[in-house]
């Protein structure tokens, strides 16, 4: 009878560590992971949005600036005449 009494007490105690492990994750999924996702995660992921769109914004921006500049030296290219080549004297006689 003693060996079922050492093992019912091993029992309860393996059921006890199973409880406070299973109130803890329900602890921690009810009342802190919901607190954290909106107060943390919701304003994180919109700033991440907004930051990459910022991101997006000035590359788009460089492309364009860098098109318009590319285009004003092509334009100036074209109005520069062409250089007169000057052909050489041949000697008459």
């Amino acid at each position: 009878m003693a060996a079922f009494g050492i093992i019912a007490k091993i029992i309860e105690i393996i059921y006890g560590i199973i409880k406070a492990i299973a109130i803890a994750i329900y602890y921690f999924y009810v009342h802190i992971l919901p607190f954290l996702i909106k107060y943390i995660g919701i304003p994180m992921f919109l700033l991440g949005c907004a930051i990459s769109g910022g991101f997006a914004i000035s590359f788009l921006f460089i492309i364009i600036g860098g098109f318009a500049l590319y285009s004003m030296y092509i334009k100036k290219l074209w109005n520069i005449s062409p250089p007169i080549v000057k052909k050489p004297k041949t000697q008459q006689q």
